[in-house]
């Protein structure tokens, strides 16, 4: 469990097609449903819940990044 979290992790950084975004929010509800039922530690459970949590903001922020580049775009283009 831990092992796949820290995949995810090393992948958000090189993640930019709406794929991959779609993916990776799909692996992340997938492990959070697995860890939900994981009999770990509470402790540990938790610790994995919040990487997570974090894991999710940051592919959200990805997420919305790319669609304000691509607002940025248009905008440039209409103004030509």
């Amino acid at each position: 469990m831990k092992l796949e979290v820290t995949k995810l992790e090393n992948s958000t950084s090189k993640t930019m097609g709406d794929v991959q975004i779609k993916e990776l929010l799909n692996s992340v509800k997938d492990l959070k449903k697995e860890l939900d039922e994981a009999l770990i530690s509470y402790w540990f459970k938790n610790d994995l819940r919040s990487k997570l949590d974090h894991l999710k903001k940051e592919i959200d922020l990805l997420e919305k990044s790319k669609k304000d580049l691509v607002q940025a775009k248009v905008d440039f283009t209409a103004r030509k």
